[in-house]
């Protein structure tokens, strides 16, 4: 770290990125609780508890490289808790599901900012050489919170309810925002002369909300199809529309040019690959145990927990290594790590033991681990300082995005693949299971052939590569 006296600053605000990120997953377990208290008929309907976090996010994470750059992160990372803090005390108090469902969006009006100006201090007080360290550090902070917020989202619903939820994390967040107050300093650089190009935020704002809104309506059984594919088409327009502005104007909400950097480049494209096959192992395992196997939502939990752990623990020796090491051995264990491990998960039975599956897991999660931090810190080495909002803000995006459509595949695969064999299997025992057991089976060959491609990618990849300011001569 370039000064001790950043210490405070970096983990104060490390402290709120992981209840941002625990919060963000709490509320999973508490779906069906909320939909008895209110009275509502639909999953569907309570589920955008979850989805309007995601599209507030998809709103202002690209916003985020302004915001972190026009204005003081002090009062960035100030405004951020305090309108999360905001959103947790009316979210405990509400009286409706509507009350419930903009306290939500109040939360992640903040949260969403919170990650991307962590990542920008990190890189910031770290030199490049160290980077690894410091994203593997950032690692385990945002790969913690959904570790154990499944664990602990079950024991306070289960002996209180869901506004304990709430509760629990607003006077750590309290905390934060008080000690922030006294302690935190502003550590990057700040440009008063940043306009905001508000054309750009309501392009990619409503882009990528369309994107998003529409894969996930993907996953949705009784979603229309056409509707969704229409929705998804409007997203991409507008999204083309807003790269387009950000080439043609002199002030852009986001710099694209980080894409001129073709190491940077190679990055994105390797990130997104990576976030579509770490979400299409989180929805098809717990499917795989509690619909095939039969094994209760609480079981599904446990076997999720130890390679969460394993990943957790992985992260700051993973950026160890790349700081040591360079990228490319990193990408290439990774990716063949994963490769292996998908075609195991393609080999799954009615009868696969409970501790094969969190073994297989558990490696694969190493895996990830020795790439998601890495190759994010690899491409931000790439870019000249004042590029880093950007590339960070990107970098966010990307996971977001290609996260929803990771998960959106697996899940048209196995929907269609369990209906065709669901015909073929008539007459059979356990025609449900033995159906959903091969559609399972067959969808993670899609994910073999995109770690293959990642793996081809990752040849292209130099090592060492970063960014050196260019020398003037005088």
């Amino acid at each position: 770290m370039k000064e001790k006296k950043y210490l405070i600053t970096v983990v104060v605000m490390m402290v709120a990125a992981f209840i941002s990120a625990l919060n963000n997953v709490l509320l999973n377990n508490a779906l069906p609780s909320i939909m008895d208290e209110f009275q509502i008929a639909s999953f569907a309907t309570t589920q955008w508890l979850t989805t309007s976090y995601m599209l507030t996010a998809g709103v202002l994470i690209p916003a985020s490289a302004f915001f972190i750059t026009r204005f003081k992160s002090r009062n960035v990372f100030l405004t951020a808790l305090m309108l999360f803090n905001i959103g947790t005390i009316l979210a405990y108090f509400s009286t409706s599901f509507s009350f419930l469902l903009v306290s939500r969006i109040i939360q992640a009006c903040g949260a969403s900012v919170l990650s991307p100006l962590l990542m920008n201090i990190m890189i910031t007080v770290f030199d490049r050489e160290d980077r690894g360290k410091a994203m593997g550090m950032y690692g385990f902070i945002i790969m913690f919170a959904p570790s154990i917020g499944p664990t602990i989202s079950g024991v306070l619903i289960d002996f209180f309810n869901w506004r304990a939820l709430f509760l629990m994390i607003l006077p750590f967040s309290l905390i934060c925002l008080i000690v922030g107050f006294f302690k935190v300093d502003s550590l990057l650089p700040v440009d008063i002369h940043k306009k905001m190009d508000y054309l750009s935020v309501v392009l990619s704002g409503a882009g990528l909300s369309a994107i998003l809104l529409g894969v996930n309506q993907f996953s949705n059984a009784n979603s229309n199809l056409l509707i969704s594919i229409g929705i998804i088409v409007v997203g991409l327009i507008l999204v083309g529309l807003f790269i387009k502005r950000q080439f043609s104007i002199g002030n852009p909400l986001l710099d694209l040019s980080i894409y001129k950097f073709p190491m940077y480049a190679l990055s994105s494209i390797l990130l997104a690959l990576l976030a579509m096959l770490m979400y299409s192992t989180m929805v098809t395992i717990p499917y795989f145990l509690q619909k095939v196997q039969l094994q209760s939502v609480s079981i599904s939990g446990l076997v999720m927990l130890p390679p969460s752990v394993a990943s957790v623990i992985a992260m700051p020796i993973c950026g160890r290594w790349f700081d040591k090491y360079g990228i490319k051995p990193m990408a290439y264990s990774g990716f063949s790590i994963i490769l292996i491990t998908t075609l195991a998960l393609s080999q799954l039975t009615m009868t696969t033991s409970l501790l094969w599956i969190v073994l297989v897991l558990i490696v694969r999660n190493v895996g990830t681990a020795m790439i998601m931090m890495p190759i994010q810190a690899y491409g931000l080495n790439q870019l000249p300082d004042k590029l880093n909002p950007s590339g960070t803000a990107t970098n966010s995006t990307i996971q977001q995005v290609f996260g929803a459509v990771g998960t959106s595949v697996v899940t048209i695969a196995m929907t269609s693949i369990s209906s065709r064999q669901e015909i073929s299997l008539q007459g059979q025992g356990q025609l449900a299971e033995k159906a959903l057991l091969v559609a399972i089976d067959y969808s993670q060959y899609i994910f073999v052939g995109i770690a293959i491609v990642a793996l081809v990618i990752a040849y292209f990849l130099k090592s060492k590569s970063m960014y050196k300011a260019p020398v003037l001569e005088v």
